[in-house]
């Protein structure tokens, strides 16, 4: 019997043929085999692409965005210079303790006691590098500058809102102003440092914009004019 080392079977007609021919010499069938080292290296390359496909998916991460600026709200007060931390405190403490008072005499007396502390808490009236952000950016109908900065929940500076309101306190931004050019390239939501003065009031100490006491109170806006706005 020829030895299966040394002969195979042709596949088309099965004659008997040894391994180092190229045809059959029955049919004349190609009768080139594979050799073990390319058969190994088919069985490995099947091995890879099955791995290949039975590999769990990962969906790839979007690009990461870069964080925002924190605004006073999630950023707290601490980052603030001492004297502006010394404002916001006092204004959200009246303002808890106006929340509670229980008819409108008591909530006269806090606004009175708010006043009376501002004057004995040594805030200069002029300050320079205090920040927040920039939560309003418009004009009035003569394209003078309307801008109000949030220092802290519920407690901002700005300036009035139209000409009439503002005669005599000058606090909206003059048209062709360095502030004005600056308040140019800002965008509302920014953080930025600010500098300028309060306008002083014997109401409220530091002069309040709102209608109403509660308004004065629980959102209290501080009438400032700014000598410099930029971003941080």
């Amino acid at each position: 019997m020829p030895s299966e080392s040394l002969y195979l079977n042709c596949p088309k007609c099965g004659a008997t043929a040894m391994k180092d021919v190229a045809r059959c010499p029955q049919c004349g069938s190609k009768l080139k085999k594979l050799s073990a080292v390319h058969w190994v290296g088919l069985a490995f390359a099947s091995l890879i692409l099955l791995s290949i496909c039975a590999a769990p998916k990962r969906d790839v991460p979007p690009d990461t965005p870069q964080p925002l600026a924190e605004s006073p709200t999630k950023a707290g007060t601490s980052a603030h210079p001492s004297e502006q931390r010394k404002l916001i405190e006092l204004a959200q403490r009246m303002r808890q303790k106006y929340s509670v008072a229980t008819n409108e005499i008591q909530k006269s007396q806090v606004r009175d006691e708010r006043r009376m502390l501002l004057a004995q808490a040594g805030i200069p009236f002029r300050v320079a590098g205090w920040t927040g952000q920039l939560v309003e950016l418009d004009t009035n109908s003569d394209g003078l500058g309307i801008v109000r900065i949030l220092m802290a929940p519920n407690v901002s500076v700005g300036t009035w809102n139209n000409a009439i309101s503002d005669i005599g306190d000058q606090t909206l931004i003059q048209k062709n102003s360095p502030v004005y050019r600056k308040l140019a390239e800002l965008q509302i939501g920014e953080n930025v440092s600010f500098s300028g003065s309060f306008v002083m009031s014997q109401e409220d100490h530091f002069k309040e914009v709102s209608i109403t006491q509660d308004g004065s109170m629980e959102d209290p806006a501080f009438l400032f004019r700014f000598e410099d706005i930029h971003r941080n």
